[in-house]
C-alpha cells in the first residue's frame, strides 16, 4: 500500500499529490520533503510560503510550487 501522508497529514484527513493527481513518486516525495524543511529553516523563504498560502488561488507554498505538488483532502 503506497501512502501519501505522514502520520500528521492523516489526523486531518489530507495528502500530497501531483498536480495531476497522481501519487508522488518516492524521489519526488523526498524533493517535496526536503524542500518543506529548507523552507522552514529560512524565515524568509517561510514567510514567502505562508504569502503565496494566504494568496495564490491554488494555496500552494513556495516548495509546493517548486515541485509540482498539491495537498489535497484525502479520497474517500
Amino acid at each position: 500500500v503506497q501512502l501519501s501522508a505522514t502520520l500528521g497529514m492523516r489526523l486531518p484527513g489530507i495528502e500530497v499529490r501531483e498536480a495531476t493527481g497522481a501519487l508522488l513518486t518516492p524521489p519526488l516525495a523526498a524533493l517535496h520533503t526536503v524542500g518543506f524543511m529548507v523552507s522552514l529553516g529560512f524565515l524568509p523563504l517561510a514567510i514567502i510560503g505562508w504569502i503565496l498560502m494566504a494568496t495564490s488561488p491554488t494555496r500552494q507554498a513556495l516548495h509546493d510550487m517548486i515541485c509540482g505538488t498539491v495537498v489535497i483532502n484525502r479520497p474517500t
